[in-house]
């Protein structure tokens, strides 16, 4: 009669420890113009409890490994706001409720060009990060490798 518990018992436990660890959070997003991004993960993720700011970067053309130009970057006004398993969707150039932006100062970002290639995430307490790279191709965001 014991089987069955201790069946039961590796099954809670391996749900369980799923549910904490796996990759954290990963960034998607959609094809739209302008593009919105969504992150995807769990309260239990111990990589990740707060996403410190969410930024778009051009990324240079002659050197894709170099840090890019930031053209739009946003921060939250409180951690209530960043907490990971809450985290709002992104829209480029829209500003979240509970959001500021700092890059551009005021106004809206630059449009997103067809062929250049953006940087788009952000960095968590833990240090993680979790970015994508995106380009604009045929009026589409698509995703690069």
């Amino acid at each position: 009669m014991r089987l069955p518990t201790v069946r039961v018992a590796v099954v809670l436990l391996s749900c369980l420890l799923l549910s904490c660890g796996g990759e954290g959070l990963v960034i998607s997003f959609d094809e739209e113009l302008p593009p919105s991004f969504r992150y995807k993960g769990n309260r239990w993720a111990e990589c990740c409890k707060n996403l410190n700011f969410f930024v778009v970067s051009e990324v240079p053309p002659d050197n894709p490994a170099k840090e890019g130009k930031y053209i739009w970057w946003i921060w939250p006004k409180d951690t209530a706001q960043s907490e990971s398993y809450n985290l709002p969707t992104f829209t480029y150039g829209k500003v979240p409720d509970g959001w500021r932006q700092t890059i551009p100062e005021n106004g809206e970002p630059p449009p997103l060009v067809e062929g250049k290639t953006y940087e788009a995430g952000g960095n968590f307490h833990s240090g993680q990060d979790a970015h994508l790279r995106f380009t604009i191709r045929g009026g589409k965001a698509v995703k690069l490798q």
